[in-house]
């Protein structure tokens, strides 16, 4: 099972879990009953984010390989779904652009997901996808300290992880201004 607590000013509690559920408790009421469930998932849900700069965005990742953004006003589906071609592991938002998405997608790598929303219709596309063999992706993060290598406006450096080799890799994504807020 998967506990998200919510950031200070949020207001809703989120679970995954292997029974492929997706809830939603609302703190400020009864927590008897989640106030959403969803099992649009078709595997089990093993990570969940809140955007950082849409407070109302969150982002689900599943062993079913789909990425989902969901918008809290309305939980009934999502908004936008994209298959990564591996279990979703770990989701991370760009910490300065709330349309930006590092993922950990256990066989199939490290994806870096344009998000969509700069424009009303857009979907979701993949920006950078870094995978070597014998890998299980398991962590990611951008990098938000005093930068290890040499850097321009139009790149990030990320740091990401495998399961089975215990390798750490840094690397650095040139965006070319396509990181939109």
């Amino acid at each position: 099972m998967l506990l998200v607590y919510p950031w200070t000013g949020q207001f809703l509690n989120k679970q995954g879990g292997d029974d492929c559920r997706f809830k939603g408790w609302d703190l400020r009421s009864s927590q008897s009953k989640p106030v959403f469930t969803s099992k649009i998932h078709s595997m089990g849900v093993c990570s969940i984010q809140s955007n950082p700069k849409l407070p109302h965005i969150l982002a689900t990742g599943s062993y079913d390989e789909q990425l989902m953004l969901w918008d809290t006003r309305s939980m009934k589906v999502p908004l936008r779904s994209k298959s990564l071609g591996g279990g979703i592991w770990r989701i991370k938002w760009h910490p300065s652009s709330g349309n930006c998405i590092a993922t950990a997608t256990m066989y199939n790598g490290f994806h870096i997901i344009d998000c969509g929303f700069h424009t009303a219709d857009a979907e979701m596309n993949i920006v950078e996808h870094y995978c070597h063999e014998d890998i299980l992706a398991y962590g990611i993060d951008w990098f938000q300290g005093e930068r290890p290598v040499p850097h321009d406006c139009d790149s990030e450096v990320l740091a990401s992880c495998s399961f089975y080799d215990s390798s750490l890799q840094l690397w650095q994504w040139q965006h070319d201004n396509q990181l939109k807020s």
